[in-house]
């Protein structure tokens, strides 16, 4: 998500991408690995980068250099990712913090029921402990996403860092079953139904 704004606005050139996911988003025979799994821990995911590069090419219809890695570790949720970013124009930390804040504003959709109060929520440091369900306004510590369906729904993005005029880096963290599965489908949904894309239901 914070790639699509930096893209529209200073050129996407190219992209390492390293993936830390989380147990849960290998299935149910990943979450109690102590009794054995087929998928060793910390070790390269297969297909799994070839997916990623593929789904991000198509929804930003960009032709540029991707390195992707993507892992599973011994979490139960929430899936991490470290980029280094290179850009056609010349950009600062202060211009990438200005960008996805605009994009925040202009993407809140905050009349859906499942929407975070900002898509994204920028920190310092990232805690992939603390910071697994964010609303886009808060961190609960006791969440319930039955009752609170924002919880759990914003992408934290963290130590943005600029290593030299067009290359960047950042970490960003999201819950892999709330806004990556469930959660993402129902916001799906709410979003068609705004947009009038659902037909009239005799179909």
């Amino acid at each position: 998500m914070p790639l699509t704004p930096l893209h529209r606005s200073f050129g996407l050139r190219s992209l390492s991408v390293r993936t830390e996911q989380a147990l849960s988003g290998g299935g149910y025979r990943l979450l109690d690995h102590r009794e054995g799994n087929s998928e060793p821990l910390d070790h390269e995911i297969p297909g799994e980068a070839e997916k990623t590069e593929a789904e991000f090419r198509r929804i930003l219809d960009w032709t540029g250099t991707a390195d992707i890695v993507c892992k599973r570790v011994d979490r139960k949720d929430g899936h991490f990712v470290a980029v280094t970013a290179q850009f056609d124009a010349d950009i600062t930390a202060e211009e990438v913090q200005q960008c996805l804040d605009d994009w925040n504003t202009l993407n809140a959709n905050k009349q859906l029921p499942s929407a975070p109060f900002s898509p994204m929520m920028i920190q310092s440091n990232l805690d992939v402990k603390s910071h697994l369900f964010g609303d886009g306004m808060a961190f609960e510590d006791a969440p319930n996403p039955a009752k609170n369906l924002k919880t759990g729904m914003a992408i934290v993005v963290a130590s943005i860092e600029c290593l030299d005029s067009r290359t960047v880096t950042f970490e960003a963290y999201s819950h892999n079953t709330i806004r990556g599965a469930a959660g993402g489908v129902v916001y799906l949904a709410e979003l068609a139904y705004t947009m009038h894309l659902l037909g009239n239901g005799s179909s």
